[in-house]
């Protein structure tokens, strides 16, 4: 049986972060995806995931959009600062300050960042059907499927993944990073498809292979809304029994 690997508390995480010396900046993206995260709620109710990777960090704050900070120097405790954006904190406790908010004191919530990755149960076992994807593109514009039954996503236990979008077919892993009880990122990542021949001009044809980039979820009694990075498009899903 393979040995999981040893939890990383909170503390000895941001503590980590903190010792970092100021460095360019990384892609966001690249940065989000491969570093440890840890979810802060903060005092007015919002709350944000933060990814630490080498010198730089990456806000989410479930909007759709990552910010990367910088580090930079700090005589105590940690700071990064980037695109108007202020983080500053020590231990587990940060203050941030977005370029349209007065500063919001937050604290680190849950034991680790792979407690929080775990934390998945909302949609771990869960179908969905497509009920709609809905694009910013004007000239995309609304999509929905003519046959909604051969349109499913699936999250299995254990983290894996399958989904059907008509003669599309994709199987992987999936991961979640929850903000609150309905919102949260949400990764999939595809190990194989396969893709029969498709009607010109199809549902399928048009938005089967955004479906697999998208980077947040939210849950609204039995819709899931599935979004791509920057709002550029939503699916949405309908659970099924």
């Amino acid at each position: 049986m393979k040995a999981k690997p040893p939890r990383v508390p909170i503390r000895r995480l941001l503590l980590a972060a903190a010792a970092l010396g100021a460095a360019a900046s990384l892609g966001a993206a690249a940065v989000a995806a491969s570093g440890p995260a840890v979810v802060f709620a903060c005092q007015d109710g919002t709350r944000l995931s933060i990814s630490f990777n080498d010198r730089v960090a990456v806000l989410h704050d479930g909007s759709g959009n990552d910010v990367a900070l910088e580090q930079q120097a700090s005589g105590s405790g940690f700071r990064y600062a980037g695109a108007g954006h202020d983080l500053r904190g020590k231990g587990d406790e940060v203050t941030w300050t977005a370029p349209d908010h007065a500063p919001r004191q937050c604290k680190a919530v849950g034991a680790d960042a792979g407690a929080q990755e775990q934390d998945g149960a909302a949609l771990g076992g869960t179908r969905w059907q497509l009920v709609q994807f809905r694009s910013r593109d004007a000239a995309v514009g609304t999509v929905r499927p003519p046959d909604p039954e051969r349109f499913v996503l699936e999250f299995l236990q254990g983290g894996r993944l399958a989904l059907r979008m008509d003669c599309s077919r994709a199987v992987g892993r999936w991961r979640t990073l929850p903000v609150d009880a309905v919102t949260g990122r949400l990764e999939l990542q595809p190990a194989g498809s396969a893709r029969q021949a498709c009607p010109a001009g199809s549902v399928a044809a048009q938005i089967a292979d955004a479906a697999l980039q998208v980077r947040d979820y939210r849950l609204e009694g039995d819709r899931l809304h599935t979004k791509l990075a920057k709002e550029a498009g939503t699916y949405t899903w309908r659970r099924l029994p």
